[in-house]
């Protein structure tokens, strides 16, 4: 069953401007009929939309979030048969608007100890409870991509083994001479777990990559400044880096990706990712400046505070031909950024001080078959 925003028109006889309906499918989704009797919540406000439906187990109850449009307020409808739906609440949450996901998460994988995580399209979230009519939030507003591309990501229903499997859009026009525009992110395992600053979702890309794995480099070497490029002998536009790196003896390391840099500043605990690479020997706060000067030129950036574990970061990086994925200390800190290649196929790792690298690199096949 797919549950539809139908944009409506006051003459084609299913009601105002946008409402929900649903359509079904009898072939395991080749085709769908659409349901004779929709709209199944008619409009609300305005261009109430983007329909998401999950099971309460508590309740018994299909419960159904939809954005209202207006500012950030959601509404929460639930439903015995998908057909009929009540209306429970409203919700108003800071920074979430539009696509929202709404989904009961065991916390550190306790199935009987479960929050509800409400998220908008932007990715932020917020954790709380769910009482079968109004969502209490127990935290603010948190960041689910400290990235400029990823929106209206969300999750799949009923994925084997019970387990989070999200995937987003990555909007950005800005690929000139390019035969595609936009795409969709690697998809992601998400978890909910206690940290000392409280509850939050971690993101890592799901283990199903490893089967696009191809060639290996291994990596365990001490770095520093003028050191020969550990990177030097990848050419290739796909990789999936694997890398704990000692940040202990360094002010700063970079990462250059084919056009893409990754840098982390060791001092103030910041990772960040941006471009250009042959323009990028800035501090986080010049490059700032500068890509508010020249947003044409430049490739979307993406910062985030990074705490190191007992000295060290952990980043896994999945490389695309025209993205950057950063899943930094076991996917707590998510980076998701577009980028626009050079020529030059340049990957690079330098360091202001001393690193220690330890990483695997694979290349990646294509995910499409030929």
């Amino acid at each position: 069953i797919a549950f539809i925003t139908n944009g409506g028109n006051p003459g084609d006889g299913i009601g105002p401007l946008c409402t929900q309906c649903i359509a079904y499918s009898t072939d395991g989704g080749k085709t769908f009929t659409y349901y004779d009797q929709n709209p199944v919540i008619k409009n609300i406000h305005g261009a109430n939309r983007d329909p998401k439906v999950v099971w309460d187990e508590d309740s018994k109850k299909w419960i159904m979030s939809i954005y209202m449009d207006r500012g950030y307020e959601f509404g929460l409808f639930s439903s015995d048969n998908l057909r009929d739906w009540e209306a429970l609440s409203t919700i108003s949450l800071d920074r979430l608007a539009e696509c929202p996901g709404f989904e009961p998460f065991p916390l550190d994988g306790d199935k009987n100890n479960r929050k509800w995580v409400f998220s908008g399209a932007n990715g932020n979230y917020v954790v709380g409870t769910f009482n079968g009519k109004e969502f209490k939030p127990e935290t603010g507003t948190l960041i689910g991509d400290y990235g400029n591309n990823l929106y209206a990501p969300q999750i799949w229903d009923n994925a084997p083994e019970d387990r989070k499997i999200q995937i987003g859009w990555l909007a950005t026009n800005k690929y000139p001479g390019m035969p595609f525009e936009q795409q969709m992110n690697f998809p992601t395992e998400m978890e909910l777990k206690t940290t000392p600053e409280g509850i939050r979702l971690f993101r890592m890309p799901v283990r199903e990559i490893k089967n696009l794995h191809d060639t290996e480099i291994s990596i365990q070497k001490t770095i520093s400044g003028g050191d020969e490029n550990p990177l030097s002998e990848l050419k290739g536009d796909l990789y999936d880096f694997d890398m704990e790196i000692d940040v202990t003896k360094c002010r700063a390391f970079r990462m250059e990706l084919r056009g893409a840099v990754i840098r982390y500043d060791a001092v103030n605990r910041l990772l960040s990712c941006g471009g250009p690479a042959e323009k990028n020997r800035f501090t986080p706060e010049s490059w700032r400046a500068y890509s508010r000067k020249n947003e044409n030129e430049t490739n979307n950036m993406g910062e985030a505070t990074l705490k190191p574990d007992s000295g060290k970061i952990k980043l896994r990086i999945l490389v695309d031909r025209t993205t950057v994925e950063i899943y930094a200390n076991d996917g707590l800190v998510v980076m998701t950024s577009c980028f626009r290649p050079n020529d030059t196929k340049w990957y690079a790792l330098s360091a202001e001080g001393e690193i220690g690298v330890n990483a695997a690199v694979h290349s990646l096949k294509s995910a499409w078959v030929k």
